[in-house]
């Protein structure tokens, strides 16, 4: 805010005892809108056309579904560059039920043209994707978990390896995901680990080389089947990828009545570290049957 005059932060009612100091700041390029998520996308959308950059800020599964429509047609369609920063995906607000679970957000978003998607994985990668998403000409949508996995070093891409060491699965992941992953190498040494924090627009080089690099990809998120698994089984069927086999762990196609905390719903659809290494445990038995055949 203090280098960029452009910028223009909005919130639907979500960041207390986070965002008042940039308020104080800068009262005139902040703006709390309520509980509104469709009436915060409009306002984004008007402050573009007046040459804002617009930070708009709210929870994921709000902002994402309550608000699409007003994505769709306000922005996307105008083609406006504005960032939605999504807050708590996944299941980080387990505790107030299914309405507040971000599980198809990924899905729906990746329908609209003109629409980056992100999902960090590390505290290396969020400066470099809002540093991508400030220079984009295209809207951003940011979805973030409550994660403090850090990689230890510099990142220069939003898609990379964290694990590379040659095996035969690789574990494609993002957002807190990827950390879980991280710590089912505590229980596994069978895999590799491709961080995608961009999931749109996919990377189709970097795809090819790493469908022609492993026998069988694992895709691990806190989402949907109609997430980034169903991006790269559309991308395989595109370009009659046949070698590869692509696997899925990720959240039942359901909304789950059940009541607790983050991690006690990813256990509950097989996504905690030592779930993980078992299913990666089942790949690499089925693949080492079909190499005996």
């Amino acid at each position: 805010m203090r280098r960029n005059p452009n910028l223009f932060f909005l919130t639907a009612g979500v960041g207390f005892n986070l965002i008042e100091p940039m308020c104080k700041e800068f009262p005139d390029r902040t703006m709390n809108v309520g509980i509104a998520e469709q009436n915060l996308v409009g306002v984004a959308a008007g402050l573009s056309n007046l040459g804002f950059k617009a930070i708009c800020y709210s929870y994921t599964n709000f902002l994402a579904e309550r608000a699409f429509e007003q994505i769709r047609n306000d922005i996307c369609l105008h083609r406006y560059a504005p960032i939605f920063i999504g807050t708590t995906a996944g299941f980080d607000n387990a505790g107030l039920g299914a309405t507040h679970h971000a599980l198809d957000d990924i899905g729906a978003l990746k329908t609209l043209p003109h629409l980056k998607i992100y999902s960090p994985s590390s505290s290396e990668s969020i400066g470099l994707i809002f540093d991508e998403a400030l220079a984009s000409d295209m809207a951003s949508f940011i979805r973030f978990t409550k994660n403090d996995f850090s990689e230890g070093h510099p990142v220069s891409d939003a898609n990379r390896f964290v694990i590379e060491r040659h095996a035969k699965i690789l574990i494609i992941s993002h957002g807190k995901m990827v950390a879980n992953s991280v710590r089912a190498s505590e229980f596994s040494s069978g895999f590799d680990l491709f961080a995608m924090d961009r999931i749109k627009p996919l990377d189709a080089g970097k795809l090819k080389d790493l469908f022609a690099g492993y026998r069988a990809i694992v895709v691990v998120e806190d989402n949907f089947k109609s997430g980034l698994y169903n991006s790269l089984a559309q991308w395989m069927a595109e370009n009659d990828v046949k070698n590869t086999r692509l696997h899925s762990i990720s959240v039942e196609e359901t909304y789950r009545g059940e009541i607790g905390t983050a991690a006690y719903l990813e256990d509950l659809n097989g996504l905690n570290p030592k779930q993980i290494a078992d299913f990666i445990g089942l790949i690499n038995k089925d693949l080492s049957s079909y190499d005996e055949i």
